[in-house]
């Protein structure tokens, strides 16, 4: 938009809703367990146990047929540098969490919520977006909620399934590329897959991205990537996804954040777990903050 601008006339607007995301029945899902009382801790409980006797297709039907009761709260319009930092201001308004210090070993458990999984399976190119892409960057202020070289793990079960032809760009960068030519050697192929006519047309026939779509989906996540030791992943129900990104694989929660200890050489080493829903943007106290 704003390259755009010095050259066109445009009339940037941009909204900003609430964080009412789901209906009274799931409120339990933005509310921290402590939080909870005994009728949302039933819901959360029975759901938890509930679900796991769903077959995938039915809890993705259950998931998609939830509609969220959000309002809006702001309307901004005008020249677009200066409307986007008026939403950025009303999103950070609410949503900042201050922390005190980095952690060692980051928890994250990345869900379908999100622009690129409406009515779909998360498939793995999607996991690591979602996880290191998305969740691990919801902080201001400069600072990572994990130290340089601590350990990521994402709990998710990371099925090997993708939506065709919606995902078609996505499962062919992760199964042809990245597969064979890692994070060092996937951009070379960039030019090939953005001039890909037949991905390309289900990009114009409005069911999926363009063809290049998935390196950007990729690249999200390439500042987590860098930035942690090693991912372990924990309750994946197909090795593939995980074997691919070159992700360790953990039976429990409780074993990877021993294993990550472990490849740590700390028994002691911190551990953060980042809750989304509800959005929160995380702000690392320094040093001097904490003191004070």
């Amino acid at each position: 938009g704003k390259m755009m601008q010095e050259k066109v006339a445009i009339y940037h607007i941009e909204t900003v809703i609430d964080d009412n995301l789901f209906p009274p029945l799931f409120k339990w899902i933005q509310v921290l367990k402590k939080e909870m009382n005994i009728a949302q801790k039933l819901l959360a409980y029975g759901s938890a146990y509930g679900l796991k006797l769903v077959p995938l297709w039915a809890r993705k039907m259950i998931f998609w047929s939830i509609r969220a009761p959000f309002g809006l709260t702001q309307v901004v319009a005008g020249e677009t540098v200066a409307v986007h930092e008026k939403t950025l201001e009303a999103n950070y308004r609410d949503k900042v969490v201050e922390v005190d210090g980095q952690s060692d070993i980051l928890i994250l458990a990345p869900t379908a919520l999100g622009p690129y999984t409406k009515d779909k399976v998360m498939n793995p190119l999607l996991v690591n977006t979602y996880a290191l892409g998305y969740y691990f960057n919801m902080y201001v202020g400069g600072t990572p909620l994990l130290r340089k070289g601590g350990i990521i793990i994402v709990v998710n079960s990371m099925h090997n399934a993708w939506a065709s032809p919606d995902h078609d760009c996505y499962r062919e960068l992760f199964e042809e590329v990245i597969a064979t030519e890692g994070r060092d050697g996937f951009e070379k192929y960039q030019e090939q897959f953005a001039t890909n006519e037949r991905l390309n047309d289900i990009y114009r026939q409005g069911k999926g991205p363009a063809g290049v779509h998935g390196f950007y989906m990729y690249t999200w996540a390439a500042h987590a990537m860098e930035w942690a030791s090693k991912v372990i992943l924990v309750g994946c129900r197909d090795p593939a996804g995980a074997e691919i990104l070159g992700w360790e694989r953990h039976a429990s929660l409780l074993d990877a954040v021993a294993a990550a200890r472990d490849q740590l050489g700390d028994s002691n080493a911190s551990v953060t777990y980042l809750r989304c829903p509800p959005v929160t943007y995380c702000k690392v106290k320094s040093v001097n903050e904490r003191g004070a």
